[in-house]
């Protein structure tokens, strides 16, 4: 849903600050290895080097850690199903006190759009699809388009990319790098809990392994409350802001849908397939041929189930 950024805040943002962050938990590894390799080499050079080499790191690491945020993967299965029934419980919860709420209160509204954050499944009803409230919100949005005009949100995303505007396109990427670097904080953060934990034992037990700029164990058992605090704030910074961006994601199919006209590409399917019906049929129709055309170069004639190659494209 995203595409890379330019050097301004979007630098700071995605690249420093998670660099800054990791540096700082890798700091003790770094200054050891630095002393074994004999590297005469001051920490005011290093620093800068290791925040801006670690923030690159972090930032290959994107889609990565937005499947394990997501728990779309890299999750084992027993706590996968264990996350997957506590969104399930909590949206039953929200759905039964909805319903208990007289029509238009303003209680009723805010849980109304608790709601949304679920995505919607065939019937029209919410369901829980992940395990997380981060992948169940990121879906909500992603299918928004599929639903409404039968346009595959991701794969649509790329081309509207494309077509709009320059400013539209940063715009779009500043509010997006706002959520990335809420996520790649809580993600860090939450990786500075066992690293301070493992700190703390090696301080306290094995002096003699421990990196030598490390502090005593209380101070570290300390440092890893305050990480995990801050992981789990900043988690939930990240569903505010992600709530906020998949709302300007699904306005910009609503608004920009046109520019993915494939009214020409309609016409010459219909003629390769022998289905004449495909020119008649629906928009929202049209579109899904056509990105199932574009995305697997599959076909499937109307009234049919199965999908088709276009071998004779």
């Amino acid at each position: 849903m995203k595409l890379p950024f330019d050097f301004a805040t979007k630098f700071i943002l995605r690249l420093v600050l998670p660099g800054t962050m990791l540096s700082a938990i890798l700091w003790p590894l770094l200054v050891e290895v630095r002393g074994a390799l004999g590297l005469a080499v001051a920490d005011s050079a290093m620093l800068p080097v290791s925040i801006l080499l670690l923030g690159w790191l972090v930032l290959l690491c994107d889609m990565p850690i937005y499947m394990l945020a997501e728990g779309r993967r890299y999750w084992p299965g027993r706590l996968r199903k264990l996350g997957l029934e506590l969104e399930q419980k909590q949206l039953a919860r929200l759905t039964a006190k909805r319903s208990a709420l007289a029509s238009g209160s303003p209680e009723r509204l805010e849980l109304s759009l608790k709601l949304r954050e679920f995505p919607l499944n065939a019937a029209g009803s919410f369901e829980a699809v992940y395990p997380t409230r981060l992948g169940n919100l990121i879906t909500a949005s992603e299918t928004y388009p599929d639903r409404k005009y039968g346009i595959d949100g991701v794969f649509g995303w790329y081309r509207l990319w494309v077509a709009v505007d320059k400013d539209l396109r940063g715009e779009l990427d500043d509010r997006q790098a706002i959520v990335d670097s809420a996520l790649y904080g809580a993600v860090l953060a939450a990786l500075a809990v066992p690293a301070c934990l493992i700190y703390a034992i090696l301080r306290a037990w094995l002096p003699d392994w421990a990196p030598t700029v490390l502090p005593g164990a209380g101070p570290l058992l300390t440092l890893a409350g305050f990480a995990l605090i801050g992981s789990i704030v900043l988690y939930r910074a990240t569903l505010h802001a992600q709530a906020q961006y998949g709302e300007l994601f699904c306005a910009l199919f609503d608004q920009y849908r046109a520019k993915l006209d494939c009214s020409a590409l309609i016409g010459e399917l219909a003629d390769t397939m022998a289905d004449p019906e495909l020119r008649r049929e629906p928009p929202r129709r049209q579109a899904r041929a056509i990105v199932r055309f574009l995305k697997w170069h599959k076909y499937r004639k109307v009234g049919e189930i199965a999908n088709n190659d276009v071998a004779d494209w």
